[in-house]
């Protein structure tokens, strides 16, 4: 990466970059918005969840929903992946219309096959998750809401490919309120406990995916195409190799911790995750709109620019994420559960590493995809599994849940290296090396300070993660970050606001 330390890119320099820069801060604010909605739920219902459930219940909840997802990318959910792809590929000679009705019906035809198999095999699969009886109605509850969200899934797809950010926008806040009331009836309620968790989330997911394909069949005229979807599914397939190695690196600690902790212990641990995954969770506000645009940004002829400018972009959002994670984790959790999962705040900084770091390899990844080589990322991913599997078998029978943390913290690390280093060997970029050092060393100090000084009441404790926090990007205003191109970004963006323009209206 002989590049990587040269590349400084101001906006006068690429003209035609700032509507690509001005539609992904719309984009991104308004997914982050969405987002973010749904962390406050999810936030508000952690109270009653907490005091409705018990940790043996998160501990089920966390393997019937890591079983779902095994099942769905076994069996080709990737197939709304392709869609971006294809939606913008030149000299196919396919419509627009024939790429969204063919992604429709092949998702369609994939859910049932997945839906249905899952409620066939829930016994036996009841009996391998949780070793013993008494999990089949949960199971096949999963199952019908796997196939189901299939075709969800793939409307979501079209609507961020094709950038319709308000019905996107109605769409995903119907799903949060929805999520809402079903939890508040059926758990603190009714109190029916897990079942009413499942349940709950497969009201929300037929009632969305019926809503959605409605609307598409009105808005515009959907065509099939067999040979295409042939082509979708070859696209696909390394896609969902990825994605299933993925998610075991994302979640089989938990299954490896399973069989040598207690559920209490899996219960901990689940909830340290949820907030160290927070990381993910806010880049994936970023990543939804840029997986579905960098196939058309890519083919430009500023695109290594651009490359450049974004990547810095979403290092300052997540290191401030990241650090904004560490700091209030453990008042957070003193606020928001009981007492029993306090202990959560322990290894949760761990946790928040390592997801910072994977950020780097999902942005580096999307490379593959935009040109045409989805193998090469099964590659690098299969790979990186093979490490992080090595480190649960070797750490986590003897440090248990903190040597779960260590060797994904180990794997993410790889996989950075390795994805960076293929993804520059295929399409050559380089890096705002500079800013990108101010960043981190402007969170790293902070997140030093913040250890080096513990304080002791929960209220002080929020004080002082406050002024950590407004400090980050004093720091970086000391540092001289800023370029005066991006000063008069904001200044327009603030004259915006105070007019109240929304992030998804143009001017």
């Amino acid at each position: 990466m002989s590049e990587m330390g040269t590349g400084l890119v101001t906006e006068d320099a690429h003209p035609p970059a700032r509507s690509i820069f001005r539609s992904m801060l719309e984009g991104t604010g308004v997914y982050s918005i969405l987002m973010i909605a749904q962390r406050l739920i999810s936030l508000a219902l952690l109270p009653i969840a907490t005091r409705y459930l018990t940790r043996a219940d998160y501990g089920v909840i966390g393997l019937l929903d890591n079983t779902n997802i095994i099942f769905s990318l076994l069996l080709g959910s990737q197939v709304s992946a392709a869609f971006g792809f294809f939606y913008f590929e030149k000299g196919s000679g396919k419509t627009s219309s024939q790429v969204v009705g063919t992604t429709f019906g092949g998702s369609l035809m994939l859910g049932i096959l997945a839906g249905g198999l899952g409620w066939a095999m829930s016994g036996p699969l009841g009996r391998l998750v949780f070793a013993q009886d008494g999990f089949q109605t949960l199971l096949r509850i999963s199952f019908v809401t796997l196939g189901v969200g299939f075709l969800g899934e793939a409307a979501f797809s079209w609507l961020r490919v094709e950038e319709r950010l308000r019905v996107y926008v109605v769409a995903s806040l119907s799903r949060i309120v929805l999520a809402f009331v079903g939890v508040i009836a059926l758990v603190a309620l009714l109190h029916r406990g897990v079942w009413g968790m499942m349940v709950s989330n497969l009201a929300v997911t037929l009632v969305l995916t019926i809503a959605l394909i409605v609307y598409a069949f009105a808005a515009i005229r959907l065509e099939f195409d067999w040979g295409l979807l042939k082509r979708m599914l070859r696209f696909s397939a390394p896609v969902s190799l990825s994605a299933v190695a993925m998610f075991f690196i994302h979640y089989g600690d938990s299954f490896v911790l399973r069989h040598y902790a207690t559920l209490d212990v899996v219960g901990i641990y689940g909830m340290a995750y949820k907030i160290g995954m927070a990381v993910s969770i806010i880049q994936g506000s970023f990543l939804t709109y840029w997986n579905s645009q960098v196939f058309k940004i890519i083919q430009r002829e500023d695109a290594r620019a651009i490359f450049a400018r974004v990547f810095t972009y979403m290092t300052l959002a997540l290191a401030f994420s990241a650090m904004g994670l560490v700091l209030f984790s453990r008042p957070a959790l003193i606020v928001l559960t009981a007492p029993i999962f306090h202990g959560a705040a322990a290894i949760t900084p761990l946790i928040v590493l390592a997801y910072f770091l994977r950020s780097f390899a999902e942005f580096w990844r999307s490379v593959f995809y935009a040109t045409n080589h989805p193998g090469l990322d099964a590659i690098c991913i299969l790979i990186s599994l093979a490490v992080c599997t090595t480190g649960y078998f070797l750490l986590i029978p003897r440090w248990g849940m903190w040597g779960a943390g260590t060797a994904t913290a180990i794997c993410f690390t790889f996989m950075v290296l390795l994805t960076g280093l293929w993804a520059h060997r295929l399409w050559p970029y380089y890096l705002e090396t500079l800013r990108l050092v101010k960043i981190m060393l402007s969170a790293a100090v902070l997140v030093g300070v913040h250890f080096l000084i513990p304080v002791g009441s929960l209220w002080n404790q929020i004080l002082w993660s406050v002024l950590l926090t407004v400090l980050f990007p004093a720091l970086l205003l000391a540092l001289r970050f800023l370029t005066p191109a991006e000063w008069k970004m904001m200044g327009v963006a603030w004259d915006r606001v105070r007019q109240g323009v929304l992030p998804w209206q143009r001017s």
